[in-house]
């Protein structure tokens, strides 16, 4: 038993999706070009800094790409995923926002990128599901997570304002559907 091939065949029928690190245009062309006649294939591009030279081609097949934009530092050369957000969604490819893979305790920063993407043109709404709904449907989970539906699984903040705004704050949050901290508290 080689757990590498069983999952790799997983993803080669469409039972998981396969999350492949490419940044060059190159790259997305070749890999979209050798995995063309996997037709289950549920592949999704991570990085993916030149994605835009491929966006047709990635909205074509369906696949999303996850960007993971950076702040930039005073004097720095643009990071591309601040806009490419915003880029790639107005030509049709479904667009995640990522950490970049830093590390688990990253994920408290998504919030804040989703925010820098919508202030380099990426819609709201967008971002918002980019952050949520859209890699639970990708990653297989949206039926327990993702969204606020009844029978879900869910941690909810009451937000003083948009939840993408830096000036808001957490007024209180649930979890287990016990109140786990109050604002003032």
């Amino acid at each position: 038993y080689d757990a590498e091939k069983a999952a790799l065949a997983r993803a080669a029928e469409g039972e998981i999706p396969l999350v492949v690190h490419a940044e060059r245009a190159v790259e997305i062309r070749e890999l979209l070009r050798m995995t063309e006649s996997l037709t289950r294939l549920r592949l999704v591009v991570a990085g993916g800094t030149a994605a835009l030279a491929c966006a047709d081609d990635l909205a074509a097949r369906g696949v999303p790409v996850i960007v993971s934009p950076k702040p930039i530092r005073a004097g720095a050369v643009g990071d591309p995923g601040l806009a490419l957000a915003a880029e790639l969604h107005a030509r049709d490819v479904e667009v995640l926002i990522g950490t970049g893979g830093v590390s688990a305790r990253a994920s408290r920063d998504l919030p804040h990128l989703a925010a820098l993407a919508v202030g380099h043109g990426l819609d709201a709404d967008a971002a918002l599901h980019a952050i949520t709904l859209g890699p639970a449907r990708v990653f297989d989970v949206a039926g327990h997570v993702g969204s606020v539906q009844r029978g879900r699984q869910a941690d909810l903040l009451l937000l003083s304002g948009d939840p993408l705004s830096s000036s808001t704050r957490v007024l209180a949050a649930i979890s287990a559907g016990e109140v786990v901290h109050q604002a003032g508290e």
